[in-house]
C-alpha cells in the first residue's frame, strides 16, 4: 500500500446575509488537542436577529437575539486509535470541548454526530460534526505541510458480526448522533446549563444475501412481537464490532454496538448477486455507557 501524502490548500469564503460558510481542504485540524489529518473542513454559523418597530414608525430596527451559533464539520482519514477515542470519549457527555481547524477555533463545542464508512476496496474515512456557541476565534492557520500517513483500509478491516447474523460484509456505515438542551441565563452571553437529551448509535451493514442468516436477522422471530431469548433471531439485543486495521495489519481502533435490528432490505438485479442491508440501532441516555476505542 502506498502511504498518502497530504498537502494543504487555502480557504474559500462565502458570505450571505447573516450566515457564513468557510471551507478548507487538507488543512490541519484538532479536537481537544488531538490532531487529525482532515480531508475537508467546513464552518457555518448564523446569527438570530430580532426585528421590531413601534407605533408611528415606518421602518424596522434590529437587535441580535442571541450569540452566534454554528457548526464545524471535519472529514478525516483514520490513522490512530487516539483519533477515535478522543471523539468516543464524548458520548453522552455535556462538557464543552475545543475544536481548531485552519485559522479558526472555538472552546464551546458539543459533539453532534460522528460516522465512519468503509468498503473492501477503499480507504476508510470518518467525519465528525460539532455545534458551537458564541464567536469563533481567528488566528494563524497551521499547515500540515507534506505529511505521509498510513490510513485504515477496508481491505484489512475485520467485521465480527456473527451475532448479528452476518458472516461477511461488503461495506459498513457506523454512526453516532446526540442531542442536548442548551439554556441561556439572563445577563449571560454564553450557555449557563447544558443537559444531555439522548444519543443513538447505528451500524449499517451491506452484504451478499448468501452471507446473511435469514432466521437470525428476522425482525420479530418465531415469537412475534414478544422479545426473543438471547442468541436467537427476532427482537433481541445483538452485539457486533468492526475492527479498523491498515494494510500493514495494525489494529487502529474498534467500533462496537449492542442494539436491535430495526430494518433489513434486499436488492436484486438481473445478472447480479442479491445484496442485503441491515441496520442495527442502540440508544444511550447518558455518559454511563460503554464506548469502543
Amino acid at each position: 500500500m502506498k502511504p498518502i501524502t497530504i498537502q494543504s490548500r487555502g480557504p474559500q469564503l462565502y458570505l450571505a446575509n447573516h450566515k457564513m460558510s468557510l471551507q478548507f481542504q487538507n488543512m490541519a485540524a484538532s479536537i481537544t488537542g488531538q490532531s487529525y489529518y482532515a480531508k475537508s473542513i467546513q464552518f457555518s454559523e448564523q446569527l438570530s436577529t430580532e426585528y421590531f418597530t413601534s407605533l408611528g414608525m415606518n421602518s424596522f430596527s434590529a437587535v441580535a437575539a442571541a450569540q452566534p451559533e454554528g457548526n464545524v464539520s471535519i472529514s478525516f482519514y483514520v490513522t490512530t486509535g487516539e483519533e477515535i477515542s478522543a471523539i468516543t470519549g464524548q458520548y453522552g457527555r455535556t462538557g464543552f470541548v475545543s475544536v481548531k481547524a485552519g485559522p479558526f477555533s472555538t472552546d464551546t463545542a458539543l459533539l453532534s454526530s460522528f460516522s465512519v464508512q468503509g468498503d473492501s476496496l477503499g480507504i476508510v474515512e470518518a467525519s465528525v460534526d460539532y455545534t458551537y456557541y458564541g464567536q469563533l476565534t481567528s488566528g494563524s492557520a497551521t499547515s500540515i505541510g507534506s505529511e505521509t500517513i498510513i490510513p485504515v483500509h477496508g481491505g484489512a478491516t475485520l467485521a465480527e458480526v456473527q451475532d448479528l447474523g452476518v458472516s461477511s460484509i461488503l461495506s459498513f456505515d457506523y454512526s453516532v448522533s446526540q442531542t442536548y438542551n442548551v439554556q441561556y441565563g439572563i445577563g449571560s452571553a454564553t450557555p449557563q446549563r447544558v443537559s444531555f437529551t439522548e444519543g443513538e448509535r447505528t451500524l449499517n451493514l451491506n452484504a451478499q444475501t448468501q452471507d446473511i442468516s435469514f432466521s437470525k436477522t428476522s425482525l420479530t422471530g418465531v415469537s412475534g412481537l414478544c422479545p426473543s431469548a438471547i442468541g436467537e433471531g427476532g427482537f433481541v439485543p445483538k452485539t457486533g464490532k468492526v475492527i479498523l486495521k491498515n494494510l500493514c495489519g495494525e489494529t487502529v481502533s474498534t467500533l462496537d454496538i449492542s442494539g436491535y435490528l430495526e430494518s433489513r432490505n434486499f436488492d436484486a438485479s438481473p445478472g447480479q448477486n442479491v445484496n442485503s442491508s441491515l441496520t442495527f440501532t442502540e440508544k444511550f441516555p447518558n455518559s454511563n455507557i460503554k464506548v469502543g476505542c
